[in-house]
């Protein structure tokens, strides 16, 4: 199946994202209410990979990019994804806009 990469940033374009990495228990349903703190803000998501942990198969990481923000935003995303349940560790980093 092709992967469609029409409008995705290119390697230069990367200091351009935000990003979010995540760990957390890996459960049915955690990647639905990961999302939903970008969906609510309209923030279209650019990169989304999640993996279970190879050390703990009990645990998920998941890595996030999306458009750079503002550190505001970044950091009110950050603390909605520290609320979800399962969730226990963000990372977030703020790109360059």
């Amino acid at each position: 199946m092709p992967v469609h990469t029409e409008g995705a940033p290119r390697a230069a374009d990367t200091n351009s994202l935000s990003h979010f990495e995540l760990v957390a228990a890996a459960e049915t349903g955690l990647l639905a209410r990961v999302i939903e703190p970008f969906a609510r803000r309209d923030l279209p998501v650019i990169r989304f990979h999640a993996a279970i942990c190879r050390h703990d198969p009990a645990e998920m990481v998941v890595d996030i990019a999306v458009a750079a923000t503002d550190a505001e935003e970044i950091g009110r995303v950050a603390g909605n994804l520290r609320q979800i349940v399962g969730v226990t560790r963000v990372v977030a980093t703020a790109g360059r806009g």
